[in-house]
């Protein structure tokens, strides 16, 4: 039987250490989904496996994945959309995966196939407890705040999300529904915005948290602009300062062993890296997914990005 070791203050995820007769395909899904809810974040050690093994695991708990976009990571399993990590050296802040998009998954796995000798470690963060260590009254103000991303975009996207081959001005006035973007002009290119809450309710504790790609931007990417509050006016560097200042003691690191898998709860958790050494070869498998047991709202269940086959590349 599996060991397994509830969150304390030096890891605030659940380990789960396998005896050396415990395999993986052999997983109490229940339990499992069960700690995830209440704590939303999982390690597991020490038991042996391969792509295929990852594929199962995670098709137990999701009905489908999203392909991540951004550059710098190997396409695995191109069905399944599993893929590597980012394979860079550079340390990343805190966010949460994909939270620029709409789709954001609810659902991060990690598996490490070869660890780093040395830095290299995923950082995890709880975004509640960013939200319980922040100022009364900055929670307060940033609880009514709406944030906005503005990426650019291709007519075949406007055609899709309007479900219509001919844009026209009545058409991008009278968006579906469904339909989560503006679509605008600006310099001869066109762009989507996409606007959402500053703070958000988590899926299973229904908790006010921290989880959006300002940290991101602004420690890594050096971007003021990226995102906007809803208005266009510039998030002010106090907020995201103040941000960092209360979630650096909060971030805690995962020393990689080969083998580990994490499940992290994407409404829930942050996470990051630390700088990987140069020459070293650390690999590290992702797949974003949908969970089978989401908590969803009618309209959330109905989503485009809720159905399989949404995500083609």
């Amino acid at each position: 039987m599996p060991d397994i070791t509830l969150p304390e203050n030096d890891h605030p995820y659940v380990l789960y250490q396998a005896s050396e007769t415990d395999k993986l395909s052999e997983l109490d899904v229940e339990n499992v989904k069960t700690l995830y809810k209440e704590h939303g974040a999982i390690l597991f050690r020490g038991f042996e496996w391969d792509v295929p093994d990852f594929k199962d695991l995670t098709s137990k708990f999701c009905s489908h994945g999203a392909h991540n976009s951004s550059i710098g990571r190997d396409v695995v399993d191109r069905e399944h959309i599993i893929q590597s990590v980012n394979l860079g050296n550079e340390a990343f802040p805190l966010h949460p995966e994909m939270s620029a998009q709409p789709w954001k998954p609810d659902v991060c796995w990690f598996a490490c196939q070869k660890p780093t000798i040395s830095g290299g470690e995923t950082t995890i963060c709880d975004g509640v407890e960013i939200v319980k260590a922040l100022p009364d009254e900055m929670v307060e103000d940033l609880k009514s705040k709406k944030i906005k991303y503005v990426l650019p975009t291709e007519m075949d996207e406007v055609k899709y999300w309007l479900n219509t081959n001919n844009v026209t001005r009545e058409s991008l006035e009278n968006m579906p529904e469904d339909c989560p973007f503006e679509f605008f002009r600006m310099e001869n290119s066109l762009y989507k915005s996409y606007v959402t809450d500053f703070f958000h309710e988590t899926m299973f504790q229904s908790e006010l948290a921290f989880g959006n790609f300002i940290l991101f931007a602004r420690y890594l990417n050096n971007r003021m602009n990226y995102p906007l509050y809803a208005d266009n006016s510039i998030i002010p560097k106090e907020i995201s300062a103040k941000i960092k200042e209360v979630s650096d003691p909060l971030t805690v690191p995962i020393n990689w062993e080969k083998h580990d898998i994490v499940m992290i709860d994407n409404s829930r958790f942050l996470h990051g890296r630390n700088e990987v050494m140069p020459m070293d070869d650390r690999y590290i498998l992702t797949y974003f997914g949908y969970l089978n047991f989401a908590e969803l709202s009618p309209r959330d269940q109905n989503q485009r990005w809720r159905k399989p086959g949404f995500f083609r590349f």
